[in-house]
């Protein structure tokens, strides 16, 4: 059976003290939906780093998010997500993603939507680069950029997401012509179980894709280790043995970690960029890139974050000298809801959440009266007043969703 993975994210966002935030009713209403937005494996690209919690043996939860297109709240504790099995996987009950725009200076640069099937399961997400000969955004003749195809069926190597870069021959978008980029599939071992997600970025020597030659360019993998951590790790190369499916003699290049403090919540993610001379993960000569710490409140809402990206003077990781780039923290509602999240970047005095901390922008959530996020602003830029949080603000991006 294929295993099927939730991918979600928490509120891990950072903000400075600098200068006092908006009250809540500034900019949102309402209260939020507490359950997972769910997508396939794959969904995430193959170079962004995925901090993998599993739940139970169907169910995995990422930590991270860089493309924004999920319910910021989705997962604000584990206990709220329930297992799925591959027939029973579905948005259900949950906000999911409609649209997400891009805009630069005021304007719209891209756009992206999302398509879904009956029983709310996302079967495609197009980009549109331009808005077409009538030169109006939003409108049928939108320029295509690309899309993603989810949930291939009949497919020989069970093909999960397959990405398409032009309409083929006949020039027309959502035909059979249309051509592959790259796909991401399963990668099972001799007895038909899944132990990892391959992506494939070549059809081989034969030039069809989905066949048993297609090139792969990565694989990864995610597991529980004995202490209870998560650990996911993407593989360059097939080893020795030049089987994918052998994760053993794998070439290793980066991979993460996720710890979890008594209360079962992730209270840390450490980032390796190469597991060291002995080519080994979770040994003492792995290289570490960065690492996030994550703070919780009394009723388990995560309300702060900070990104420690140098070991310090001492060049030892995880110590008191370690330097930290960034830091935030989130706004809640009354009914612990989050409301307002904001990133800085720390100032001169190298310390998180002191007063020459510098905001480099800041997210916004609305949602609507029967509990479910309906959209998602993203500010990067303080606007003509240099003054966060008013009208001026410049708008980077913004997420409207589907509520059930």
């Amino acid at each position: 059976m294929k295993r099927i993975a939730l991918y979600a994210v928490p509120v891990f966002l950072f903000i400075a003290c600098a200068e006092p935030l908006p009250t809540i009713t500034d900019r949102t209403t309402g209260v939020v939906n507490q359950r997972p937005v769910i997508i396939l494996p794959g969904e995430l690209g193959g170079g962004e780093s995925q901090s993998i919690i599993t739940l139970d043996d169907q169910t995995r939860v990422s930590l991270t998010d860089s493309r924004g297109e999920f319910d910021q709240s989705a997962i604000r504790a584990n206990r709220q997500i329930r297992s799925r099995t591959t027939a029973a996987v579905s948005a259900s009950g949950t906000s999911r993603i409609k649209e997400r725009i891009f805009y630069q200076a005021g304007l719209v640069t891209s756009y992206k939507l999302y398509d879904y099937d009956a029983s709310g399961i996302r079967t495609r997400r197009t980009t549109f680069d331009a808005p077409g000969a009538d030169g109006v955004w939003f409108t049928p003749d939108d320029d295509v950029l690309n899309y993603t195809s989810f949930v291939v069926a009949n497919n020989p190597l069970g093909a999960q997401a397959v990405v398409y870069s032009t309409p083929g021959a006949d020039t027309i978008w959502f035909t059979a012509d249309d051509t592959v980029t790259l796909y991401v599939a399963d990668v099972v071992d001799a007895t038909g179980a899944a132990v990892a997600t391959a992506h494939y970025n070549a059809p081989g020597l034969d030039g069809v894709w989905f066949t048993a030659d297609d090139d792969v360019m990565s694989v990864s993998a995610d597991t529980v280790l004995a202490d209870g951590s998560e650990q996911w790790v993407l593989y360059r190369g097939p080893g020795p043995d030049m089987d994918w499916a052998t994760l053993g003699d794998n070439v290793i290049g980066h991979f993460s970690l996720v710890s979890h403090n008594a209360a079962g919540q992730a209270d840390k993610h450490v980032f390796f960029i190469n597991p060291g001379l002995d080519l080994l993960p979770n040994t003492p000569d792995d290289v570490v890139g960065y690492y996030h710490n994550y703070v919780y409140n009394d009723v388990g809402n995560l309300t702060n974050s900070l990104f420690f990206s140098n070991p310090g003077l001492d060049m030892i990781w995880f110590n008191a000298d370690d330097v930290a780039e960034s830091c935030g923290i989130t706004q809640f509602n009354a009914d612990n809801t989050p409301s307002i999240s904001t990133n800085a970047s720390v100032g001169a005095d190298n310390t998180c959440f002191t007063a020459d901390d510098v905001i480099t922008g800041y997210h916004t959530h609305t949602y609507d009266a029967t509990a479910h996020m309906t959209e998602t602003n993203v500010y990067n830029d303080a606007g003509a007043d240099l003054q966060w949080y008013t009208e001026d603000d410049v708008l980077s991006r913004r997420n409207t969703y589907i509520p059930n």
